[in-house]
């Protein structure tokens, strides 16, 4: 069975700095790591198509904070019934109980230390039902010879 992989991944090295007298936190740096993974197949002689995606962005930085993001995974499945009119979608995020969308932002110098946690901790479930009325038209090009009779 084909399984299509999509993986995507970035490394930054960050660097901020204020060199003011009166600066609370002069310097920040630190590595930040943005990746995403997509699996999709089709199962039952392609009548189901399912997908599955993943991602984590961070830790982000700026002067003042670090901050911490939580990864996701996402979960997809579809098919199509009487002759592709009746399409029926499944969708679902935070599925697997960890948090979505929190972040922790951590700030610290010698003289203080500052973390905020957020966490949005929910799951999301779609169902959508589609159907096409009327004729489905294929826009495909037959043929793609060209055909110069008409230049002498």
């Amino acid at each position: 069975k084909k399984i299509n992989t999509n993986i995507n991944t970035g490394i930054s090295y960050n660097i901020f700095e204020d060199n003011s007298e009166d600066a609370l936190i002069s310097k920040n740096t630190g590595y930040t790591l943005n990746s995403s993974i997509n699996l999709s197949t089709n199962l039952f002689k392609d009548k189901y198509s399912v997908s599955i995606s993943g991602r984590y962005n961070g830790p982000n930085y700026s002067l003042l904070n670090k901050r911490t993001n939580f990864p996701y995974i996402d979960l997809s499945i579809s098919t199509n019934y009487f002759n592709d009119k009746l399409s029926l979608s499944l969708y679902g995020r935070g599925l697997l109980g960890n948090k979505f969308n929190g972040y922790r932002d951590t700030s610290s110098s010698a003289n203080f230390y500052q973390r905020i946690e957020v966490d949005n901790d929910f799951s999301n479930v779609l169902l959508t039902l589609s159907y096409r009325f009327g004729k489905t038209f294929n826009d495909k090009i037959e043929n793609n010879d060209i055909n110069n009779n008409d230049i002498r």
